[in-house]
């Protein structure tokens, strides 16, 4: 389709919400494969208040 009927389409459909947005990627990045390895899932938060 051209950018025109494609923006028509788009108009009248509902916007989604970001918050809802989870991304589907087909490889995690090398520092996140790096910290996986390095960090074991016990369950807790790793994020601490100050």
């Amino acid at each position: 389709p051209n950018a025109a009927n494609l923006a028509l389409w788009a108009w009248d459909k509902e916007a989604d919400s970001l918050h809802d947005f989870v991304p589907n990627y087909l490889k995690r990045v090398e520092a996140e494969e790096n910290w996986l390895k390095n960090h074991t899932e016990s369950g807790e938060s790793y994020i601490k208040r100050l």
